[in-house]
């Protein structure tokens, strides 16, 4: 599931259609290609009937259903939550809690930066204060070496 920022997540009365349509409701929603909407259809082991009794809005199985919360807003954007899980309840809980944060704004989130330190790996070092003694002289240009290295690497803080 691609894109699941969604315009509205509040998806009234979405527990009472079948799987199918719900299928097709968050396939729509998420803007989901054909591939992904069989994915989400192809039942493996576990039949959409079946999964429907274990959890609350199933979309699809993945050998265990596959639901999705709804009335999520998290950082002011509406998101439609997917679970894969066998436990009855907790799509429904997930969905009713984020229902009671809905008219407070949501949800919003944080992280820290990334910090990232370098590690070195040295076999065969007979003497390791030597080693330590290149390592610090050669730094500069270990560092620039490091990070010459794929831009994604870097822009991760890797």
């Amino acid at each position: 599931m691609d894109t699941m920022p969604v315009d509205n997540s509040r998806l009234k009365g979405f527990y009472k259609l079948d799987v199918e349509q719900r299928r097709r409701m968050v396939a729509d929603l998420a803007n989901l290609n054909d591939e992904h909407i069989g994915a989400l259809a192809a039942s493996g082991e576990l039949d959409d009937a079946s999964a429907d009794r274990m959890i609350e809005n199933v979309i699809g199985t993945m050998s265990l259903p596959v639901g999705v919360a709804t009335n999520f807003i998290i950082d002011e954007k509406h998101y439609v939550v997917p679970f894969c899980l066998e436990e009855s309840s907790v799509v429904a809980a997930a969905s009713n809690m984020a229902k009671r944060c809905h008219a407070k704004g949501g949800f919003s989130s944080n992280n820290d930066a990334p910090m990232m330190i370098a590690q070195i790996q040295l076999l065969d070092v007979e003497d390791f204060d030597a080693a330590i003694q290149q390592i610090e002289k050669n730094k500069v240009q270990l560092m620039e070496l490091a990070n010459s290295l794929p831009s994604t690497m870097i822009r991760l803080g890797g």
